[in-house]
């Protein structure tokens, strides 16, 4: 429970006692903050709630980006690795996806035939 969901319940309680004591002693204003101090009280402990989930996504979202350096950080050892071990397929990888790359990227469309409407 967090400051906001406390100070909501606090308020709350002094509403419905403000509530109570209106409705004793028939004093309508006093009838009215009480009410007034509970709506309040509400939207405070709904500002709370919603605190509380930002926080916990945010302690989510940080535990996934410690997974991902973990795991980038293994990979980047095993690419390490398997470039000591076999240093001349890792280079004949590199080229044939360099090639590709190359082949992809200055590839030519075929024009499309022009179109002899005017002809007709």
């Amino acid at each position: 429970m967090n400051e906001d969901r406390a100070e909501a319940t606090l308020r709350d309680v002094g509403g419905t006692g403000k509530k109570i004591a209106g409705d004793l002693i028939g004093d309508a204003k006093l009838q009215a903050e009480g009410t007034a101090d509970k709506v309040v009280a509400r939207i405070q402990e709904g500002v709370g709630r919603t605190k509380e989930q930002f926080e916990s996504v945010a302690d989510t979202a940080q535990q996934l980006g410690g997974r991902a350096y973990e795991a980038g950080s293994k990979a980047s050892q095993y690419v390490a690795e398997s470039i000591k071990e076999t240093p001349l397929i890792t280079l004949a990888v590199g080229i044939a996806i360099g090639y590709a790359i190359g082949a992809l990227v200055h590839r030519q469309i075929a024009p499309t035939p022009p179109s002899y409407k005017f002809w007709r």
